[in-house]
């Protein structure tokens, strides 16, 4: 297999990648699934909206609940906004996964982790 038909294949399994992560939030919105760590991102966003500020904020990653916040405010479904958000930052982490690897050690390689990223992505994100 030539390097620009295994490009052309990684593509394919890139857009394969996003659909997935697509329809996931599609089918199962991010909204559902706000409980736990998830919930308390929520909270803190919340209560950034109010410009009340607590030490307990910083117990987990602030920047996560700062994305959220700028979500909440700008989009009135922000859930679902985020999840498109997070599938196409997944889909480019999974791009770049497949360029290192096959920068490091070959097409066939950086297409091998491309395959895996595809077939690891249900769930996400």
């Amino acid at each position: 297999m030539n390097s620009r038909r295994v490009a052309r294949v990684g593509y394919v399994v890139l857009a394969a990648a996003l659909f997935i992560r697509l329809a996931s939030v599609y089918f199962h919105p991010l909204s559902w699934r706000v409980f736990s760590d998830m919930a308390n991102y929520a909270t803190i966003a919340n209560d950034l909206r109010e410009g009340i500020w607590k030490p307990t904020h910083f117990f987990q990653p602030i920047g996560f609940s700062y994305i959220v916040y700028l979500f909440q405010s700008a989009v009135s479904d922000w859930a679902q906004a985020l999840g498109i958000y997070q599938s196409i930052i997944a889909t480019a982490s999974l791009w770049f996964m497949w360029k290192a690897a096959e920068h490091s050690f070959g097409p066939r390689v950086g297409l091998a982790s491309c395959w895996w990223g595809l077939f690891t992505c249900r769930g996400l994100p």
